[in-house]
């Protein structure tokens, strides 16, 4: 990551693989000061290294796979200029939530404190039992709601029901085991292990996800 605001000087061998993308600073910095509520007295700053294995670089690098795949195989789609715009806002998202950067702490506090406290609760518990989760019954049992309570909080905070939410967690927990799984085995041992049942569903989610099929993830480790 270089910075918006400092020169940078990258050294690369003849054999690094180089592709830059070029997003608005103010763009950002507008998205930034929309979600703390307030001008931002700092110019943006985002941490120089980022790890390529971790949630945002896994997530940067399937993004821009997935735009280049699409320009280059469906150029016609990314004609349309609204379709443009929602990838621009994409990238400019992953930047603000999951990049690290000087207020990457501030707007962490921010999110939390809009968070009604059974839905942080109910959060925590899904990412702590991922694998194991069988019903958002059990999830809202364990905070101490019933599941249409469960069902509206999600819906005002992530825009999305508690299903959908264990469903992207646990696709991306799926990604990572794969990742890290020994060559001997299979995708349905590692989605049996991440507690998922219907393997033809998850297939599917997980391709419209992460932009391949889980067997091709496991075959290159991309």
């Amino acid at each position: 990551m270089t910075s918006m605001t400092q020169a940078t000087f990258v050294a690369m061998t003849p054999e690094c693989r180089h592709l830059t993308a070029r997003v608005s600073r103010t763009a950002v910095e507008q998205r930034i000061a929309e979600k703390l509520g307030r001008r931002l007295k700092q110019p943006l700053e985002f941490g120089f290294s980022v790890p390529s294995d971790s949630d945002f670089g896994v997530a940067w690098h399937q993004l821009l796979n997935h735009i280049c795949d699409l320009s280059a195989t469906a150029p016609g789609a990314l004609a349309c200029a609204d379709i443009r715009k929602q990838y621009s806002r994409m990238l400019i998202e992953l930047l603000v939530h999951a990049a690290p950067h000087n207020y990457s702490e501030a707007i962490q506090r921010s999110a939390n404190q809009g968070i009604p406290w059974y839905v942080r609760r109910a959060r925590e518990y899904m990412h702590e039992h991922v694998t194991d989760l069988r019903s958002v019954a059990e999830v809202a049992g364990s905070v101490g709601i019933t599941p249409r309570t469960l069902q509206n909080g999600f819906r005002q905070v992530f825009n999305m029901s508690p299903a959908e939410y264990l469903r992207d967690i646990r696709i991306q927990a799926l990604h990572e085991a794969l990742l890290r799984a020994s060559p001997a085995q299979s995708v349905t041992e590692v989605m049996q292990n991440m507690g998922i049942a219907n393997f033809g569903r998850y297939a599917q989610y997980y391709r419209r996800k992460i932009g391949v099929a889980p067997s091709v993830t496991l075959k290159g480790r991309s």
